[in-house]
């Protein structure tokens, strides 16, 4: 009894000795993610990290992501991590395995941060802390080493404004033979609070050619969001609006045209977004 116990321990001895051993050296994000929700391409984030074989043989590591730390969001942004160089990634899950690694050497994984684009968000900084778990390769034993990571998130203030099949600046054309009226659509995109800057050039149609007179000018209502006002020259009209994305309708009512010249009658509004703060 006492030889098959000595042999017993000797046994467990060996197959600790050539056990896989690891370790989670080094992290690295090169910046913050910076994410526009209105970009028209989806926004990534290169990532690194460094395993170093502390044993004395050569294994093979599997790092992956512990359900407890999903779903994978800043706020309500949505994102992936997945493998830039590993093989037997999980789909829908992060889940790499390195190559084999010598004893005391070290693998570099490069891994990449998705967030698709057009998810809405607000301005900020956003962190999410992130565990990673290293293991061995096809085992079942307990992690090896374990990390964790806070990545960050950058919601830029964004302001962009554009006339519907157009640009920034819409110039408004009427004479004595069409309808008495103009609209263009306002496409609208912030991630804070807004404020719209109406600006007119005159404050009135003037006739082209000619200088501003009782029979050369034309007076016009602007109208917007259930507002309306008659823009004077080098006056600001000042309108808020909420972040997010919207479509908002300008519209311009001509005056009276009663003893006006004939010919082509002309005005230039422009409107620029900024910060409400």
């Amino acid at each position: 009894m006492k030889l098959a116990f000595i042999v017993a321990m000797l046994l467990a001895t060996e197959v600790s000795a050539h056990a896989c051993a690891g370790k989670i050296e080094t992290f690295s994000a090169r910046r913050p993610l910076i994410y526009n929700p209105f970009s028209v391409v989806d926004a990534h984030l290169r990532l690194a990290v460094t395993i170093r074989n502390t044993g004395s043989e050569t294994c093979s590591y599997r790092l992956s992501i512990p359900d407890s730390y999903r779903p994978l969001l800043f706020e309500n942004i949505a994102f992936t991590i997945d493998a830039r160089d590993a093989s037997n990634e999980t789909p829908g899950t992060f889940s790499v395995t390195t190559p084999s690694v010598a004893a005391g050497q070290t693998h570099q994984l490069r891994l990449r941060l998705s967030a698709s684009r057009g998810q809405p968000a607000l301005s900020g900084d956003l962190t999410k802390r992130v565990g990673f778990v290293l293991t061995e390769a096809g085992a079942q034993g307990l992690p090896l080493d374990q990390t964790e990571l806070d990545l960050h998130c950058l919601i830029p203030p964004v302001f962009e404004i554009n006339v519907a099949g157009s640009g920034l600046r819409a110039t408004l054309e009427i004479d004595d033979s069409k309808l008495p009226s103009k609209a263009v659509v306002l496409q609208t995109r912030s991630t804070q609070s807004h404020r719209l800057q109406i600006r007119a050039e005159n404050g009135f149609l003037v006739r082209e050619g000619s200088l501003p007179s009782a029979t050369t000018i034309i007076p016009y209502e602007v109208a917007i969001d259930g507002l309306s006002r008659q823009l004077q020259k080098d006056a600001v009209w000042q309108v808020d609006g909420p972040a997010g994305e919207a479509s908002r309708r300008l519209s311009v009512t001509i005056g009276d045209t009663f003893n006006k010249l004939a010919g082509l009658y002309k005005e230039v509004i422009t409107v620029h977004i900024d910060s409400k703060l």
